[in-house]
């Protein structure tokens, strides 16, 4: 069992990726409620591979979301 911690670990990383991937919308130009929005459905779609990916990949999946 060394799985136990990775979790916890995941979500401090995925929220401050979600943080740093909104931060981009909005420099985008996009409305920071639209931004979260977004990016909470790529999350709400893959939970895992939300949790797993860079800032650059969740701003890439946001922006496919919005498009």
């Amino acid at each position: 069992g060394g799985m136990a911690a990775e979790p916890a670990a995941a979500v401090v990383v995925e929220g401050a990726s979600m943080e740093d991937a909104a931060s981009a919308l909005v420099n985008l130009g996009y409305p920071q409620a639209t931004a979260w929005q977004a990016l909470r459905s790529v999350q709400q779609r893959d939970p895992e591979a939300a949790a797993a990916m860079r800032v650059e990949e969740l701003i890439r999946e946001a922006l496919r979301a919005l498009a």
